[in-house]
């Protein structure tokens, strides 16, 4: 059997898999290795192949392994809102952010006790820590991580990629006492001093180079601006700020280009490779990230090196099985899939487009592993991040030239800078014009027609099917040609990343009430397939419109938003109102016209993108694809404080009715009262987050929901009031509150509704 290791490695990928899905007791794996021994004398005795039953015993203790280390879970001494007093000392390199710093801690004792956890710490801006520096931390563990909207990110597991085991904040009421000891690595302790080095010379540099330099050579995003960032994703050259997968692949590559002009031989050039990846992982804080991606394509350049050509599979098979016998759970990160996948298509597409490139020319290696990467990846990024760059397959060879030439100057910046910083500061100057350069055609690049692509749900059976028709498409006969197999396969990628997946499923009315924590987002979406946002609230930045609202609006293919109904302009009903505009783009935004504040910001960036403005009040009524959105409430002649001023929205379809209160408060639903509206509604949007100023049973009466929704989070104000609770619990009326059950959503043909909810609670 050609390449037994592949095989082997996917016996053990296929086991690792069933074990997560399917559980065996222990005495099934004591049954099985045994049988898988026999099975191999009993085939050799038969002539069979041995390999079949290595196969079926790898499977076996895979079987074992991948059950025993899913019910491996560490429970973590934490309680939620308790005051904890922990020691250890600072892993890794800390982060600046806006308003806060941020640094990966190695826990050796809570309160007195030995222990032995990682944890990531936010302490106050001001606050200066170092590598290894040894720190008694006093404060809370953070408990809102989960994944609560379809769609959103999975902070546990991005948690668990870096090992972290739980977010320790000292910022409110905390305190941080330094010790004076230091415990530190060597290596690290070299790679601190040097990054220390670096960022001296960075200093000579304006404020936005040198966010571009530290992302792209340390993948250091913090200081980039979250337009920066979308612009990249849009793009497709996100990858070139991510130093993991082809990022390693590409320094290596010029690393190889510098070894031919030196004529080192093949031993000799992996001899020096290894020190200079080693202190580059050692430079990024070696995150587990970067590990993983440099084991991968030194592995691959080393069996590609040492002239077995086409055993670079065997190397990508080897280097699995280091990861995921070190942990398994590494199959599950998103992180880890793009950088196999990205190996195996370079490794699969890169002799086909090689047929095509045939004469030599400058960055002739760097285009022929981008198109092959973009191949493999394009489908699995159309999963997960719902986000298809055409463009990409134009501008990724050129950014990646571009960027791999800033990664040579912000190496040669970093050798210079230990003699001195201005020096060091010289090569990385050009490579802040480039980064300019970058920026500036990227920029306008994105705003082209069909530059990117926003699909919906791409389905788990289309991506399977993609990467099937992978493996087929090199056996069938009339595509022997390289040329043709190579084109084939990309436009197969192209169509299957880009096809309207929605049109084979029916498109239903439908109410999405998001969980935002304390503040509302309601997304709309009518049979017709238009697109609405009622509010779209966030803290004091905007994390959770990037986290939570935009990556659901991505999940459902929306690419343009048609209507933002604005209740009123309190912060958390219109923070990611601005991000959501300039991301995705708004037809029409409906402001109450008695709204007396309207924020400045918001109208400016309203009319910067052409979006509409269009001012209601009560008995106003816009259809929208065959639903009717009636304002209840407020006249254009009300005054009063923000709350009393929250548009009340009644939306019908057939025989449904949905009643959306905002914040409104005791006046504003007393005039409703007063005023006899019909008021009722399948559906009860319970207004002000459960607050007591919304409690009128009079109301409730009139209103006569199936159920009420309670859009709420986490919060001091003792919301939702208990009054209101009672009083729902005491008519058997059910209760969906956004905190406790993630996103709710109600499906609604004629007068029935389906309501399900995102977390099973």
């Amino acid at each position: 059997m050609r390449r037994p290791l592949v095989y082997g490695f996917l016996s053990f990928l296929l086991s690792l898999i069933i074990s997560r899905y399917l559980y065996f007791p222990l005495w099934f794996f004591l049954f099985l290795i045994p049988i898988s021994a026999v099975l191999g004398v009993v085939l050799r005795y038969f002539k069979v192949p041995w390999i079949w039953a290595v196969l079926l015993l790898i499977f076996s203790l895979g079987l074992g392994y991948g059950e025993w280390r899913e019910v491996q879970a560490h429970t973590y001494p934490w309680l939620p809102d308790e005051i904890y007093t922990v020691k250890g000392s600072v892993l890794g390199f800390p982060h600046e952010s806006e308003d806060s710093l941020s640094f990966d801690f190695k826990v050796t004792a809570i309160g007195g006790v030995g222990e032995n956890l990682k944890i990531s710490v936010i302490a106050d801006k001001d606050v200066k820590v170092a590598y290894g520096d040894v720190l008694q931390l006093q404060g809370t563990a953070l408990f809102s991580n989960e994944n609560v909207n379809p769609g959103g990110f999975d902070f546990n597991l991005y948690q668990k990629e870096k090992g972290i085991s739980a977010t320790f904040s000292t910022k409110y009421g905390g305190d941080i006492l330094f010790t004076g000891e230091k415990d530190a690595s060597l290596l690290l302790s070299t790679a601190s001093w040097l990054r220390g080095k670096f960022f001296a010379s960075l200093g000579y540099l304006p404020e936005s180079q040198r966010d571009f330099i530290s992302g792209v050579f340390l993948g250091d995003t913090q200081g980039m601006t979250q337009g920066d960032l979308d612009m990249l994703s849009k793009s497709g050259i996100r990858h070139c700020f991510s130093v993991s997968g082809l990022h390693v692949g590409y320094l290596i590559l010029f690393l190889d280009m510098f070894f031919n002009l030196l004529h080192l031989k093949k031993k000799t050039r992996v001899v020096a490779l290894v020190p200079l990846l080693m202190i580059y992982c050692a430079l990024t804080g070696f995150h587990p990230g970067v590990v993983r991606s440099w084991l991968m394509c030194f592995m691959v350049y080393l069996a590609m090196g040492w002239g077995k050509a086409g055993d670079g599979f065997s190397a990508l098979a080897a280097a699995g099985f280091i990861l995921l016998l070190w942990n398994p759970q590494n199959l599950w990160l998103v992180s880890f899939q793009l950088s196999f996948i990205a190996m195996v298509s370079i490794i699969y597409f890169t002799h086909y487009f090689s047929g095509i490139f045939k004469k030599e020319f400058l960055g002739k290696d760097i285009l022929i592993v981008t198109i092959s990467a973009q191949i493999g990846l394009l489908p699995v990024i159309a999963y997960y991040f719902h986000t298809v760059s055409i463009i990409s397959f134009f501008i990724n060879s050129i950014a990646c030239f571009l960027v791999g030439a800033v990664v040579v100057l912000a190496m040669g910046g970093l050798v210079l800078s230990v003699f001195s910083g201005f020096l060091g500061a010289a090569p990385l100057v050009l490579g802040g014009f480039i980064g300019e350069f970058i920026y500036w055609a990227t920029y306008r690049l994105i705003n082209l027609p069909f530059a990117y692509y926003y699909p919906q749900s791409f389905p788990l059976w289309a991506l399977f099917l993609a990467y099937g028709l992978f493996f087929i498409i090199p056996h069938l006969q009339f595509l022997k040609h390289r040329k043709v197999l190579a084109l084939s396969s990309l436009l197969m990628v192209l169509v299957f990343a880009v096809f309207p997946w929605q049109v084979l499923t029916k498109q239903d009315f439908e109410i999405t009430f998001l969980d935002v924590g304390e503040g509302d987002c309601i997304f709309i979406a009518t049979p017709t397939g238009e697109n609405i946002l009622v509010d779209a609230g966030s803290g004091k930045s905007d994390a959770i419109g990037v986290n939570r609202i935009r990556p659901f609006l991505l999940n459902r293919g929306v690419n343009h938003l048609d209507y933002i109904f604005v209740s009123h302009c309190d912060r958390d009903h219109v923070g990611s109102i601005p991000s959501i505009i300039e991301y995705f783009g708004a037809e029409k935004i409906v402001f109450s016209q008695a709204e007396y504040y309207f924020s400045k910001d918001l109208e400016a960036l309203v009319q910067s993108q052409g979006t509409e403005v269009v001012k209601v009040e009560s008995g106003d009524s816009l259809k929208i694809g065959g639903v009717d959105f009636d304002v209840m409430y407020p006249e254009e002649k009300v005054v009063g404080e923000s709350n009393t001023l929250s548009m009340i929205l009644k939306v019908k379809y057939q025989n449904f009715s949905a009643l959306l209160t905002g914040d409104a408060n005791e006046e504003a639903i007393a005039t409703m009262n007063a005023q006899g509206l019909d008021l009722s509604a399948d559906i009860l949007k319970i207004p002000h987050h459960g607050s007591k100023t919304g409690y009128n049973e009079e109301f409730y009466q009139n209103v006569n929901p199936q159920a009420v929704v309670i859009s709420v989070g986490k919060n001091s104000f003792g919301h939702p009031d208990q009054t209101i609770l009672d009083y729902w619990r005491s008519r058997n009326i059910p209760i969906y509150r956004t905190e406790f059950q993630g996103a709710i959503t109600v499906k609604a043909q004629g007068k029935n509704c389906d309501i399900t909810t995102y977390l099973e609670k």
